[in-house]
């Protein structure tokens, strides 16, 4: 309780400092606390020596505060995977062109933050931009629409008029809908960033030993997989008809936010206890392997030398500027 006490008296300082309020951010911020509270003591003490001096809701929105800086926007492709429908994962990966390939995705990305913090070898500065990629990227891989339809770009092609403020769809289920909830809860004129963040996670519902239990049991591909699912419950019905779509969906996006804190958790927890990799993981890796060589195409975690956008990209991608806490690469 002293640790969340304390980042929330953090949070409140970050939010007053800051122009606007981020509930993009929210939802990560939300996501870290929940891991953070069901960590091992063993995994809490080596989270915060490979953090140093941030906490993990800090290192929760890192990745999206930087992807744009001309070191790290090489970074921009691993917060997602957009695929067509009716096709798997592996067989995306066979159809990708070697500059796909180059870019990487979110899953890729995932393991490979879980192969640096699983390395002693590594120095511990690599480690640190590890764990942040990992506390930031469980929490986009159970966002639907970041396993979303190639055609619409994760639903960022989408037009939507939100309560009348426009938008997309993709916006709509990174932030909007999350929006929504707090502002049924209380006023934010009202209350503090603080007791928003921490009035929130005392609305969520507690789930059974048994459901965190089958939750924990899973791996980085079965997320995938379910929020890949889960993205027709977003494409269906009209989002336009705002509060008929967000009572459809409001305790799907919680339960979401809900299982990628448990999920880390249990992630860090194997991690940080030097548990071995589960056959599962060890299959997923030599799946991705017999398709793309890692030593040829490499997920960068640090920063790399500044590299003109158009030379990187080769023209196929532009930013989606309307949201500037979760910026996209569109295809």
């Amino acid at each position: 309780m002293k640790v969340r006490k304390f980042l929330f008296i953090l949070l409140a300082f970050t939010f007053k400092a800051s122009k606007g309020f981020s509930w993009g951010s929210f939802g990560h911020q939300a996501i870290a606390i929940i891991a953070e509270d069901n960590l091992s003591e063993n995994s809490k003490k080596k989270l915060k020596e490979v953090l140093d001096t941030e906490t993990s809701t800090e290192a929760s929105v890192w990745p999206d505060q930087i992807k744009n800086d001309s070191q790290w926007n090489h970074t921009r492709s691993y917060h997602f995977v957009n695929i067509n429908d009716n096709e798997n994962y592996l067989n995306f990966l066979k159809n990708q062109s070697n500059q796909q390939k180059t870019q990487g995705d979110i899953l890729r990305a995932l393991i490979e933050s879980e192969n640096v913090l699983r390395n002693v070898k590594r120095n511990r500065q690599a480690q640190t931009y590890a764990l942040k990629f990992m506390i930031h990227f469980v929490g986009d891989l159970h966002q639907p629409l970041h396993a979303g339809r190639l055609q619409d770009l994760g639903g960022n092609n989408i037009k939507v008029n939100w309560f009348n403020q426009s938008s997309n769809l993709h916006s709509v289920w990174d932030t909007m809908i999350l929006r929504t909830y707090i502002q049924s809860l209380f006023s934010f004129s009202q209350v503090s960033a603080t007791n928003d963040l921490e009035t929130y996670l005392q609305s969520l519902r507690k789930p059974q030993a048994d459901e965190v239990a089958d939750w924990q049991s899973s791996y980085l591909d079965d997320w995938f997989e379910e929020s890949y699912k889960m993205r027709d419950l977003a494409y269906s019905g009209n989002a336009n008809q705002n509060q008929i779509y967000f009572n459809k969906n409001i305790n799907l996006v919680n339960d979401q936010i809900l299982k990628a804190g448990y999920r880390l958790a249990g992630l860090l927890n194997s991690i940080f206890s030097n548990e071995g990799l589960s056959n599962q993981a060890k299959l997923v890796r030599r799946s991705i392997q017999q398709i793309i060589d890692p030593s040829k195409y490499k997920i960068l975690l640090t920063p790399q030398r500044s590299v003109s956008q158009k030379v990187l990209f080769n023209n196929l991608f532009t930013i989606d500027i309307n949201d500037p806490c979760l910026t996209h690469l569109h295809h």
